[in-house]
């Protein structure tokens, strides 16, 4: 039987994503009303009636061509890149009806993130009960395998990957639940003490307050705008009443930092910006993120995934102290493409190919 690709709702797309934990955030209907400007829908792949895969599609215009588009799917979509879930058939099964599917929404080519991991590091192995904070690299066999499969699938379907663009990071604070969440509590209260930090769950008019206080905070980085929080926040909270929260850092009664926590598909994410290594260990960044991965904890998700600025080499994933849950970097697969009007696509190719979208 031969696979469809439909629009879907975003209460189908809610659905599936319920059953289906790893889906990152941006691949979410609340990451398309909260985070981003341009046209986006919910796509899933049907074998009959069955929804079998799904993704979030943002369709970017090209300058001066507006009714041509590059299709994006950040972080996604969740089809079978490996070969586990149906190994009688090739990457073609899923991405030939994706491709008619945005050829008729006059996509010129199609970017996919497939969210397989390249390759990973921990700070602190679950499995040796360190209380170092070093990253050690890891290559476990199920890494390799499910990397060289999923690069043999994308290379033998014809898609070209995009090399000069930059590898995704993403950095996540493993929760173990139970001990581990009585372990983080007494931590983030004793960070806390130590430098007269209080934190509580804040108001959405509080977000102005929070915004200077961070901004003064981290000057000359460059951070989401108030309005870009306010649309992330409302966006969340439309599709998913009560998965994100203010988190508001206080000092001797007065607002010295905080951020936004959105718990969606068995993970909490930060949604604050991706901060230097310098700026990472400042004392309000690690009592905030502290109380997250508590919140994260409370929530019974599986981990906290931190904003992490991308580099050629991994730093540090930087913890507030020995003790705390393993935290694990992964770097992804990155960016493939593949062109779906020949013509239009070799036209605009060296301005398209380098675009990070």
């Amino acid at each position: 039987m031969s696979l469809s690709v439909h629009a879907i709702s975003a209460l189908e797309h809610r659905a599936y994503i319920a059953a289906h934990p790893k889906i990152p955030l941006r691949q979410t209907p609340g990451w398309a009303r909260g985070f981003e400007s341009c046209r986006t829908e919910s796509i899933g792949w049907f074998e009959g009636d069955t929804l079998i895969g799904a993704g979030l599609v943002r369709y970017r215009g090209l300058p001066r061509l507006p009714m041509r588009t590059i299709a994006v799917l950040s972080g996604g979509p969740d089809i079978d890149w490996t070969g586990q879930r149906r190994p009688q058939h090739p990457l073609t099964y899923w991405t030939e009806p994706l491709g008619a599917f945005l050829r008729k929404r006059g996509a010129i080519a199609v970017r996919v993130n497939p969210n397989v991991t390249h390759q990973d590091w921990w700070a602190i192995d679950p499995a040796e009960r360190s209380e170092s904070t070093e990253v050690a690299h890891r290559d476990p066999e199920s890494v390799r395998w499910e990397k060289r499969r999923a690069e043999d699938r994308l290379s033998e379907a014809g898609w070209q990957h995009l090399n000069e663009l930059p590898r995704n990071y993403l950095a996540e604070v493993v929760i173990g639940g139970g001990t581990a969440l009585r372990k983080i509590e007494h931590l983030a209260s004793d960070n806390a003490l130590m430098a007269g930090y209080t934190v509580r769950t804040g108001r959405a008019e509080e977000l102005p307050r929070v915004h200077r206080a961070v901004t003064d905070l981290h000057r000359g980085i460059r951070l989401p705008s108030l309005g870009d929080l306010a649309r992330r926040w409302e966006g969340l909270v439309h599709e998913e009443p009560g998965s994100v929260k203010l988190l508001v850092v206080e000092q001797r009664g007065e607002t010295v930092y905080g951020g936004l926590v959105a718990v969606t598909g068995g993970r909490a994410w930060d949604l604050s910006a991706q901060l230097p290594e310098m700026e990472a260990e400042r004392g309000e960044v690690q009592v905030l993120r502290a109380h997250m991965i508590a919140h994260a904890a409370m929530t019974g998700s599986r981990s906290l995934v931190i904003p992490t600025i991308r580099q050629p080499e991994p730093g540090q994933v930087q913890l507030p102290a020995p003790g705390w849950p393993p935290a694990q970097l992964h770097l992804l697969m990155g960016t493939w493409q593949q062109p779906l009007r020949t013509n239009w696509h070799a036209a605009v190719a060296p301005v398209v190919d380098r675009l990070v979208l």
